[in-house]
Formats: C-alpha cells, structure tokens, sequence
C-alpha cells in the first residue's frame, strides 16, 4: 500500500511540475478570441501614438502659421492707426503732443515697445511650455487686437 501511495504522490507532483509552467505562460498568453498578440498590441500602442503624435504637430503648425499672420496683422493696424492718426486730435494722452494732436515719434516708439514686449512675452511662453498649444489663443489675443486697431484706425479716417 505504501509503494501504491508513493506512486500517486509521484504522479501528482509530476503532474503538477508540468502542469505550473504552463499555467504561468498562459497568464502572458495572447487573447485568442481577438487575435491580438501582446507584440501586436505593443506594435498597435506605438503606432497610435504615432498618429496621434503626429495630429498634434499637424494641428500645432496649423495654429503657429496662423499665430504669424496674426502678427501681421497686428503690425498692419498699428501702421494704418498711426498713419490715420497724423495731425488730428489723439485721445490717448500717451500719444499726443500738448497741443493734443498726434505725436508720432513718441506713438510709434510706445507702440513698437508694447508690440516687441507682447511678442517677447507670447514667444517665452511658448518655449516656457511647449507641451502646449498656446498659438490658438495668442492667435485669438492678437487678431482681436488687430480688430480693434482697424477700427480706431477707421475711425480716424472718417474724421
């Protein structure tokens, strides 16, 4: 009886012995009711990120071509202000002369530093974060601004 017991323990741990590797491989087995091995999946991963990589540069330099237009025309506003401002009544007490009308020197010198220090300030944050996308809402800021200078300078011409 003893022999017959032994045989069945033997049998058991053998069983066992071979039956454990196989049990730990089929945790890390590919889930064949979808096909997808873990070599797929990691090839799938790397290539979604890819895409999605690649639609963030896109959509990134869509928005920094259109952050570049919007300085231009920033920089048109500011000239035709300026250039319908001259030798008419200035509002703005940092622009005009005693006299109260235009001073151009000194507007285009304002205007030129507040211009470089917006630029200035726009272009530290972007390289302060690039992880995101600031062109979009500097490009809404300065074309906004455009907008208004475009209207003053209207305005002005109508005087």
């Amino acid at each position: 009886m003893a022999g017959h017991s032994g045989g069945v323990m033997k049998r058991l741990l053998l069983t066992a012995l071979l039956l454990f590797p196989a049990l730990a491989a089929a945790q890390h087995a590919p889930d064949y009711r979808t096909g997808i091995t873990p070599f797929m999946q990691k090839t799938m991963d790397r290539q979604l990120y890819t895409l999605r990589t690649d639609a963030v540069v896109a959509k990134r330099k869509k928005w920094k071509k259109a952050w570049i237009a919007s300085w231009a025309a920033f920089a048109v506003a500011n000239v035709l202000d300026m250039g319908t401002s001259q030798g008419k009544y200035e509002a703005n007490p940092l622009l005009r002369r005693s006299d109260g009308t235009f001073a151009s020197g000194r507007a285009a010198g304002i205007k030129i530093g507040t211009g470089a220090a917006l630029l200035g300030t726009q272009l530290w944050l972007i390289h302060k974060k690039p992880e995101k996308n600031l062109y979009k809402g500097f490009t809404f800021a300065n074309s906004a601004a455009a907008g208004g200078l475009a209207a003053v300078a209207a305005s002005n011409s109508t005087k």
